[in-house]
């Protein structure tokens, strides 16, 4: 009877030991994926950086487009065309020109 007796024992010091890890190795596997740090977390967050960063070269081709319009407008060395072109947009004209309004918009 003793050996049953300490196979019984050493059984439930296994599942003792056993139960509690499974249960941590559970835990902390599922917030490895789904946690707050996690693996689905850690892809959206390059999914949003890779976004953000798509979104920062259109904003920054559009700048570089802006500083070179505005490049020909310099006091230093201003570009006639690029003068020209500005004052077409606010509404001016050359004094030999005719203008046709359409009064309707």
């Amino acid at each position: 009877m003793l050996p049953l007796r300490l196979n019984g024992r050493r059984w439930r010091g296994r599942v003792a030991v056993l139960v509690p890890a499974a249960l941590a190795l559970a835990y902390f596997g599922y917030h490895a994926v789904y946690g707050a740090s996690g693996y689905v977390a850690w892809t959206e967050i390059r999914a949003e950086t890779a976004r953000l960063e798509a979104e920062l070269a259109v904003v920054r081709a559009g700048n570089a487009e802006l500083e070179a319009a505005i490049a020909g407008l310099r006091p230093e060395r201003p570009d006639p065309d690029a003068v020209e072109t500005a004052l077409r947009r606010l509404g001016y004209v050359r004094p030999d020109e005719i203008v046709v309004v359409d009064p309707e918009g």
